[in-house]
């Protein structure tokens, strides 16, 4: 059995694949599919040892070539071999006795279907040979010469007419039964027919950002029932099934929101499939997100305070800098922690920044920032309250204020004068807002309860909801 479990290329792939069954990745053009057969295969830069399990273990280079061969795309072939000839080359490498070897290509040359064009040229530019879809087969039994155990193919059906596909295919299949045999293979686009000869499928987005995206692994069987049960995705007409998920998945030339809608709904689907699974559990999965996110939002907080800090001629310098990093870091923090509870009560991603956006706007008018507290109807002081971007926005405001001042005449200038310019004058400002007696610790304090109290609601109905449960 081999798993794919690389999260580099394309992006968070995984699946298996089991003896006598056909695998298929299909995507659109640009979905990363011949890139993920070259990373399994070990011909890319990044090195796959430790992200594809061989029999449960990770891969090891010198074992997986031994049992695993790959057919790309472009057959390479010599022209002036026969069929013959091409496939005794190839057993050379593997078999030293020449009466095995005659045997062994025999028996390639009957379970492709090749016996009838055995003594004819490749061909190639120079003249005329074989045709395509029979160099696809000699590229083939070049790789069955050796009893693989596994058996990767690039869009083997490319350039041929739908007939030669689904023979080659169908051959193909029973070349993963008969000989006990696990097959990978990239496909572009099959008709139903080839379709139908897949035993799993592993589907790939395409286009507009969303390129090399897992959107579906599982039984081929299965596919037609997981889409139905997903909200808003249009239903399919008179196409065929792999029309219909090649044109849902495709970025450019669909819509962008359904494309999106399948990874977020796949991503969901794994979570669920692995706690179930008992692969780790929601705790786990809850404190590795945590420490994930908060180098995003400590970052991201430190970009949004350096894009208008250093602007302003703030009194305080770096240690005011880092009050409202803090201040923003807290924030980012909230409000993450308040979208991820609604992105698991909510599948569709559409109704989950609609019901944001309208808190998030909420917040904002209730927060002491366009009316002061004293200006506020007493009915809607609870909303006040409750508010996380009030404690922002009061800690923002005496981080900046509360040590603003201007220099002015002294007393010893002026005996009747009373300069209020020796006083802070931030605090006559905060005096104004109803913000001059602020617990500043407190609010602190306050924020990072309700940073808690999200995480802990978020990782609650996870634990209630992401079990791998219908």
């Amino acid at each position: 059995m081999v798993k794919i479990l690389g999260n580099q290329i394309p992006q968070n792939v995984y699946g298996n694949v089991k003896p006598g069954e056909i695998l298929y990745i299909l995507g659109p053009s640009g979905s990363g599919k011949t890139t993920l057969l070259d990373y399994i295969n070990n011909r890319t830069k990044l090195s796959p040892k430790n992200n594809v399990l061989l029999n449960q273990k990770k891969q090891n280079l010198q074992e997986f070539k031994k049992i695993a061969k790959y057919c790309q795309q472009q057959p390479q072939l010599f022209e002036i071999l026969t069929v013959e000839q091409t496939l005794k080359f190839a057993a050379s490498w593997h078999i030293k006795d020449e009466k095995q070897r005659q045997e062994k290509v025999e028996t390639v040359l009957k379970i492709l279907g090749l016996q009838s064009i055995k003594n004819v040229k490749i061909g190639g530019l120079l003249f005329r040979g074989i045709s395509g879809g029979q160099k696809q087969r000699v590229s083939i039994g070049e790789q069955l010469i050796s009893n693989p155990k596994l058996l990767f193919l690039d869009e083997p059906t490319s350039g041929l007419d739908s007939a030669s596909a689904y023979y080659l295919m169908k051959n193909l299949q029973e070349i993963a039964q008969k000989m006990n045999i696990a097959i990978i293979c990239s496909i572009h686009q099959p008709s139903q027919r080839i379709w139908d000869l897949s035993s799993k499928v592993l589907l790939l987005s395409g286009g507009k950002g969303f390129g090399g995206n897992m959107t579906y692994f599982g039984e081929t069987k299965d596919l037609s029932h997981y889409i139905e049960n997903i909200q808003n995705i249009p239903q399919k007409n008179n196409q065929s099934l792999s029309e219909y998920v090649l044109d849902l998945i495709n970025g450019d030339f669909g819509e962008g929101r359904q494309a999106q809608q399948l990874i977020d709904e796949w991503k969901l689907n794994h979570e669920k499939n692995n706690q179930g699974n008992g692969n780790y559990t929601c705790l786990q999965f809850s404190i590795a997100y945590l420490i994930t996110e908060l180098p995003i939002t400590t970052t991201m907080a430190i970009l949004t305070v350096l894009i208008s800090f250093f602007q302003i001629d703030y009194p305080e310098g770096g240690n005011l800098f880092w009050k409202m990093v803090l201040i923003t870091c807290l924030g980012f923090n909230i409000w993450q922690a308040l979208f991820q509870i609604f992105s698991y009560i909510y599948k569709d991603l559409l109704t989950t920044l609609i019901i944001c956006s309208l808190i998030t706007t909420t917040n904002f008018l209730f927060s002491g920032f366009l009316q002061p507290y004293s200006e506020i109807n007493k009915f809607l002081l609870p909303l006040y309250y409750i508010n996380p971007m009030t404690y922002q926005f009061q800690l923002y405001t005496n981080a900046v204020f509360s040590n603003f001042y201007i220099s002015g005449p002294s007393h010893e200038e002026s005996e009747n004068y009373s300069s209020i310019y020796e006083e802070r004058v931030g605090t006559y400002y905060l005096k104004d807002i109803d913000m001059d007696n602020i617990n500043i610790q407190q609010n602190y304090i306050i924020l990072i309860i309700i940073w808690i109290g999200f995480k802990l609601i978020s990782h609650f109905y996870s634990y209630y909801y992401h079990q791998g449960k219908k």
